[in-house]
């Protein structure tokens, strides 16, 4: 069953064109207009427009940053002002990162990692699935009252 974009019924539904406009309407709506055809098929709002959740893997910068920026780029024989040309930074942002007072964004960390051949992305581990509740034993919530059948 679908519905009437005019009335709003449930019911057969045909194709009609009402003042130049193609509605799907009820027999009884399509009677304003010419009918263009009938229509069989499902309801499109009774099915979910959104497209399902994917778990995404999450990543975090791995915690000594710092350290691991500081020496690879010491290795490397770059100056903090040479490093921040390169990477099109300033120079006191690279002074931050490895005083480790900044973290770098994801895509900034991606690129340094890049340039010094080292990797600062680890992707975090997914807990379980279901939230931590940490409500009182004394709060009443809606499940508490709401009866659940079952089904045989």
């Amino acid at each position: 069953m679908a519905t009437c974009e005019m009335c709003g019924r449930t019911g057969d539904i045909v194709t009609a064109e009402i003042e130049s406009v193609d509605l799907k309407v009820c027999m009884t709506c399509a009677k304003h207009g010419t009918i263009k055809k009938r229509s069989v098929g499902s309801n499109p709002s009774l099915h979910s427009s959104r497209p399902p959740i994917k778990e995404v893997p999450e990543f975090s910068i791995v915690p000594h940053y710092a350290a691991l920026i500081h020496a690879a780029r010491e290795s490397k024989k770059m100056t903090q002002e040479d490093f921040a040309k390169f990477l099109q930074e300033k120079e006191n942002l690279v002074a931050k990162w490895e005083q480790g007072t900044l973290k770098p964004n994801l895509d900034t960390a991606k690129k340094i990692g890049k340039v010094l051949n080292i990797n600062l992305i680890e992707k975090e581990e997914m807990s379980d699935s279901s939230p931590v509740r940490s409500k009182k034993q004394d709060e009443f919530t809606l499940g508490d009252f709401v009866k659940i059948r079952k089904r045989n």
